[in-house]
């Protein structure tokens, strides 16, 4: 083998070395007309090895052979056009845009998101606002001149209270003096995260724009986060506004607590007591839950539990009253302690994924050749103005270019084509919305096509993952194709195939026994003085059988075949001396074994073996089919390019 396939690369040296020296990147081989560079070889060569692992020149002879026969099959798939079949192409685009994720995104600043979303989770954070609402996405300018013009007054000495009461457009914490509670990582607005973590006790924030207008932010407070609680409870509901419900509620709540305090445990006061049959089944447990997810009765209640097991006194919520007993406490882990769960937080944060998107599409619009048509933007804002309007008004923009990409243009009908049907039917729209909510991801969708389309040409490491998963996949086909599948579905040529190497499946010297099973533990019994008898081949199973079966079969019999060096086989286990064995179980049934004879070593038959059969009928049919492919696509290595990889 090894002479014929060194002649098979013989002589090769000078041929493929001219091409080396025009590309810097030596061509290791060639197969039919496909030319294989070092770099590639290598790649893939590298990725089957150990840390450390020294790299010999029996290996890469070793490894070659297996990418030659690699290499030949995906250059039968590619004259076969397995690569251009529809059903490949949809399968192969799916996991190409797969693979593609990690280049479409910074990774850099995804893991600066977590680490800051990490830092907060170690805080939590109670601020008040006063909230000045916009009119509508475009009309800001009169709520952000009016917010500026609040936070001077305030810098000026304005009291806060008297601020939030008379300026404050938040109707539902107004009366509380702005105050919003306690807060932390990731549970609020991004831009009012921001502010709010970076203001001292009673210091105020410039105006901060979210969707709901501008805010002043007051930081009031901070603490140690709580982490994350998970309770059980016992539930007697009542709603707060009904006075003689609560009272009987609060009589019945209270009987609960005394049953625990006297020494009753928690699962039978649970049962006697509890009205919430929802959490009953798991004990009265309800989900782990954070800061800002229960009412604030039901909340600090929780937190204010120490110890695992330990139980509150009688807490009312709006709801009803609730005992509670503490399952479990969890502090926030640091970034180094959960990396992965503080990027996946991030990644499901609609907000931090816009923002990571809107600075990843920024960052290579310039590497797609993005312009932009602002005339187009700014001929439109005259004409419909900031306000609202119904989307039909927007069917008489004429269908001039919006941007282009890579020198290709994109015209307003295609983004109409995108946004229409994402406006709620009938729906009103502005400037502003359209720009926002539609315009920009439809922009961020075509950048990031653009720059999907040229990952190859960007990333070597990128090229050179999709061709191996690309010939990977060809090869699957066509080995699907030629060995897999015709190895089960031609049965005469796996027969034939069989027939020929039948002396290779043989049985070894086995033993042969007669197992006796009967439901029946008296009619075995009365069986086994005869069964000696049956040993020394003075009597037969039939008329064994006749005798004990006269009206009804009481007693099988079926023949056990064991090869005698199977030491956990039935007769082994249950023959450990002469030939009879004792009675023995099985499920119902009560079992006898005796030994009748030794037979010699014989052919098996095909269902015997069938599997195995199977493997080396397909490496039959691989090397067949790889000698065929040899023959029509000639192979040629240079040695000196692959041995520059020995380690020395």
């Amino acid at each position: 083998m090894k002479l014929k396939y060194s002649l098979l690369i013989a002589g090769v040296a000078g041929i493929l070395g001219s091409a080396s020296a025009q590309t810097g990147d030596p061509v290791l081989m060639r197969v039919g007309n496909d030319n294989v560079t070092l770099s590639e070889f290598e790649m893939i060569y590298k990725k089957n090895l150990q840390k450390d692992q020294k790299i010999t020149q029996e290996s890469l002879d070793e490894y070659i052979k297996l990418f030659t026969n690699f290499k030949l099959k995906v250059q039968a798939a590619r004259d076969a056009g397995i690569d251009t079949g529809r059903a490949f192409v949809t399968e192969y685009s799916g996991y190409r845009r797969q693979l593609a994720q990690p280049y479409l995104k910074d990774k850099a600043a995804e893991e600066k998101l977590a680490r800051i979303y990490a830092e907060r989770a170690a805080k939590d954070v109670r601020v008040s606002h006063i909230l000045i609402k916009s009119k509508n996405e475009c009309d800001t300018a009169a709520a952000a001149k009016k917010a500026q013009e609040l936070t001077a007054r305030l810098k000026k000495g304005l009291k806060w209270e008297d601020a939030v009461a008379q300026y404050s457009e938040d109707e539902f914490t107004k009366a509380a003096g702005g105050d919003l509670g306690w807060f932390t990582s990731g549970m609020w607005a991004y831009a009012f995260e921001n502010a709010a973590y970076g203001l001292k006790n009673n210091e105020v924030s410039a105006p901060v724009k979210t969707s709901y207008g501008y805010h002043i932010i007051r930081k009031t407070d901070e603490r140690a986060a709580r982490g994350e609680v998970k309770v059980a409870h016992i539930f007697v509901a009542a709603p707060e506004k009904d006075a003689d419900a609560v009272a009987k509620a609060k009589a019945r709540i209270t009987e609960a607590y005394d049953k625990l305090t006297a020494g009753g445990t928690w699962t039978d006061v649970l049962m006697a007591y509890s009205e919430d049959r929802n959490s009953m089944s798991m004990g009265g447990e309800l989900p782990a839950f954070g800061i800002g997810q229960m009412v604030p009765s039901f909340e600090d209640a929780a937190y204010g539990l120490r110890t695992v097991g330990e139980y509150s006194k009688p807490v009312q919520t709006k709801f009803g009253w609730h005992i509670l007993r503490l399952s479990e406490k969890k502090t926030a882990p640091t970034y180094d302690q959960d990396a992965d769960g503080y990027l996946k937080k991030v990644q499901k944060s609609a907000q931090l994924t816009r923002i990571l998107n809107d600075n990843f599409t920024a960052r290579i619009k310039p590497e797609v050749a993005f312009s932009e048509n602002q005339k187009f933007w700014s001929d439109l804002l005259a004409s419909i103005g900031t306000g609202n309007v119904r989307v039909s008004r927007l069917d008489s923009i004429a269908n001039a270019p919006l941007f282009s990409v890579e020198g290709v243009q994109v015209m307003y009908k295609d983004f109409a084509d995108y946004f229409k049907p994402r406006v709620p039917r009938n729906g009103d729209i502005n400037y502003c919305s359209l720009r926002e909510k539609y315009y920009m991801p439809y922009v961020q969708q075509k950048v990031g096509e653009a720059y999907e389309s040229e990952l190859e040409t960007k990333f070597p490491e990128y090229r050179g993952l999709m061709k191996e998963f690309k010939e990977g996949m060809m090869q699957f086909e066509l080995m699907k194709q030629n060995v897999w599948d015709k190895s089960v579905e031609d049965t005469a040529g796996l027969r034939a195939y069989f027939n020929q190497h039948r002396s290779e499946y043989m049985w070894g010297p086995r033993n042969e026994a007669i197992q006796f099973t009967s439901a029946d533990s008296n009619a075995l019994a009365a069986l086994l003085p005869s069964l000696d008898k049956l040993a020394a081949g003075k009597t037969s199973v039939d008329k064994l059988l006749k005798k004990v079966n006269k009206k009804e079969t009481v007693i099988t019999t079926s023949v056990v075949l064991e090869e005698k060096t199977d030491n956990e086989g039935l007769i082994a286990t249950h023959i450990k001396s002469g030939q009879v064995s004792p009675v023995f179980r099985s499920k119902e049934n009560q079992n006898v074994l005796v030994l009748t004879t030794e037979r010699a070593p014989e052919p098996k038959d095909l269902k015997d073996v069938k599997g195995a059969v199977i493997s080396r009928y397909q490496e039959y049919l691989e090397n067949e089919w790889i000698n065929v492919l040899k023959a029509r696509y000639p192979v040629q290595v240079d040695n000196k390019v692959l041995y520059k990889l020995i380690t020395r």
